[in-house]
C-alpha cells in the first residue's frame, strides 16, 4: 500500500483509520500490483489462445500457479536420472567407482 500511495511506512501510520478503511475499500473494488497484472496478461492469453484455437479456454490455465512444490524423495530422484541416463546408453556411474 504504501509504494502504491508513494508514501513510507511512517507516513501510512499517520494517515486516520477512516482513510486507510476508504483505500482499502478501493483497493477491493480496483486491485493493484502484480495479481492484477498476473490477470490482465491471462486475460489477453486467453484471448488470444481461443482466437487461435477457436475452443472457450479456461483463464485459470494462463494463471500462475505459485503454490509450493513438495520436497521430491531424493532416492526416487536419484532412480529416475539414473533410468533417464540408461535409456539414453549412458553409465550413469562410468566415472565413478565407488557407485559401480
Amino acid at each position: 500500500m504504501a509504494a502504491h500511495l508513494g508514501k513510507t511506512i511512517e507516513e501510512l501510520k499517520k494517515l486516520s483509520a477512516w482513510e486507510i478503511g476508504l483505500w482499502r475499500a478501493r483497493f477491493r473494488i480496483d486491485p493493484v500490483g502484480e495479481e492484477r497484472a498476473d490477470l490482465r496478461n491471462a486475460i489477453n492469453c486467453q484471448t488470444i489462445a481461443a482466437s487461435m484455437t477457436g475452443k472457450r479456454i479456461s483463464i485459470r490455465q494462463f494463471m500462475p500457479d505459485f503454490t509450493p512444490l513438495e520436497e521430491p524423495d531424493e532416492d526416487e530422484l536419484i532412480k529416475k536420472c539414473e533410468a533417464l541416463a540408461r535409456s539414453w546408453g549412458i553409465n550413469p556411474y562410468a566415472n565413478n567407482t565407488n557407485n559401480q
